[in-house]
């Protein structure tokens, strides 16, 4: 039976934790900003650390995909979450959901696991800047491109 290895998990989840945070511990990463993009390049590196070929849409979306000659032609399991941040954000909101997407996949190839589901991780980008930026949101922004929205 396989298991994530989840001080690497913890490890990850802690380091982007610490991207954004001010001088009194507050975390802040606004989509479109310096750290916002800092986490981004971080969770890039991850994603091609996987084994994962790294996909960004027109608008920031980013996507980890593991795809194999058996799984070319199945639809994909997507998983994931965003990593953009309220104002004094919590540690976990979205980045588990993108961290843990990376490290069943990672986990799964680490063990010789070859999917018959094409694989795809996926960072979606502003996720909760839409008073920000209008219409310029990650999540709706794919479900309209796919027709689900």
């Amino acid at each position: 039976m396989l298991s994530i290895n989840g001080a690497r998990l913890m490890e990850r989840i802690h380091a982007l934790g610490e991207i954004g945070k001010d001088a009194e511990g507050r975390r802040t990463r606004l989509a479109a900003s310096d750290a916002e993009k800092e986490g981004r390049d971080l969770v890039a590196g991850w994603i091609r650390e996987a084994g994962l070929e790294l996909v960004v849409d027109r608008i920031g979306n980013m996507f980890g995909i593991w795809q194999t000659a058996e799984n070319r032609q199945e639809k994909p399991l997507m998983t994931g979450s965003h990593i953009d941040t309220v104002i004094n954000a919590g540690q976990y909101d979205g980045c588990l959901g993108v961290i843990g997407g990376i490290e069943v996949i990672k986990t799964l190839r680490e063990g010789g696991h070859k999917d018959r589901k094409t694989g795809c991780r996926r960072r979606f980008h502003q996720r909760r800047g839409r008073a920000l930026f209008p219409g310029y949101d990650g999540f709706p922004g794919l479900r309209r491109r796919n027709g689900s929205g």
